[in-house]
């Protein structure tokens, strides 16, 4: 059942709380006990879900609108869609280093870790929280700092690329954690760095190559996975065209 605008419709009368037990009723009348169970086969915790589908919780953001306050109400609920709305409603800039590191925190599935660190990622401080997010021992707050690399490859457009080399470090430093949460999450960080542009591709691409050859499994298979992917010629020449084209535009802009 997709939302209707009715339904995510928030007045000024109404508290943050009252606002966000609306929407929980909204979600509740959304909910699919088969969505449910599909996620539970994906990996993601259903503890708290309701069973709603990302895509209608991103429509019903849109109709919802910007409201940092509400997503503090939602993800106080500790419902698991409730949060992931949270995040798409929240002005990231508008959460303390706290608020952060306490989200990061909460995360109990691997789907929400990623989600709200998609949108974290625009947050002033979320370079400064890779390196502390990655050295935590706790898994999905590990992994949320490996999320942030991936999420700053592809989002974050005003870092120049030599930002991103000094997350090659705890890429290779933590690649050996063998907990599946976290060493997919070190992968990711890694091929997305090398997609984010020529420069970084071959630097990305000869680690990856350098822990393939590692005496660790877990590393090993990070650097083959990646190496894997970082080697296809159609990635080469999307990174080819990517430069050619922004030399192009800076030519034009002479």
């Amino acid at each position: 059942m997709s939302p209707t605008p009715a339904s995510a419709s928030c007045t000024h009368r109404e508290t943050a709380d009252e606002a966000a037990a609306y929407i929980l009723d909204t979600l509740l009348e959304m909910s699919s006990e088969p969505l449910r169970l599909k996620m539970a086969a994906f990996g993601i915790n259903t503890a708290h879900a309701f069973g709603v589908s990302v895509k209608d919780l991103r429509l019903l953001a849109r109709q919802t609108g910007k409201d940092t306050t509400l997503a503090r109400s939602l993800w106080a609920t500790g419902r698991h869609e409730a949060r992931i709305l949270a995040a798409l409603v929240m002005r990231p800039a508008e959460l303390s280093p706290e608020e952060m590191d306490s989200m990061a925190a909460d995360f109990d599935s691997w789907d929400l870790c990623d989600i709200v660190c998609g949108e974290l990622a625009y947050h002033p401080l979320a370079h400064e929280k890779v390196f502390m997010w990655t050295a935590d021992k706790r898994e999905l707050v590990r992994r949320a700092g490996f999320s942030l690399i991936a999420r700053l490859a592809m989002r974050d457009k005003k870092s120049p690329d030599a930002d991103f080399l000094e997350f090659l470090a705890p890429i290779k430093q933590y690649s050996a954690d063998p907990r599946p949460m976290v060493r997919k999450a070190v992968d990711w960080a890694l091929r997305q760095i090398g997609k984010r542009s020529l420069f970084l591709h071959g630097i990305a691409l000869e680690q990856a190559r350098e822990m393939s050859h590692s005496d660790d499994k877990n590393t090993r298979w990070v650097g083959s996975t990646a190496m894997r992917e970082l080697s296809q010629e159609r990635i080469m020449q999307r990174l080819a065209d990517k430069k050619e084209t922004t030399c192009r535009g800076s030519h034009l802009r002479r």
